[in-house]
């Protein structure tokens, strides 16, 4: 199906790459057209930070408060 929505850039960040793609399955099957980039790691989350800013994130309510600390100070 063909769709004329502006392409979302979307920032995932969770630790499980599979829940990540999982989630990123879903908003396709909701016709979202999205263009992705998946964190799994603080490491991967300081590199990302460089990139241009992403439209949405959906960031993993895993992990101890400190842990979403630091990724709230890096958004």
């Amino acid at each position: 199906m063909y769709s004329t929505q502006t392409a979302i850039n979307l920032l995932v960040i969770n630790p499980s790459v599979n829940e990540a793609e999982m989630h990123i399955s879903t908003l396709r099957n909701a016709d979202l057209v999205i263009h992705p980039v998946i964190i799994n790691s603080e490491r991967s989350l300081r590199e990302a930070k460089n990139d241009p800013a992403p439209d949405m994130i959906l960031c993993s309510a895993e992990g101890t408060p400190a842990r979403l600390q630091t990724i709230m100070d890096l958004c």
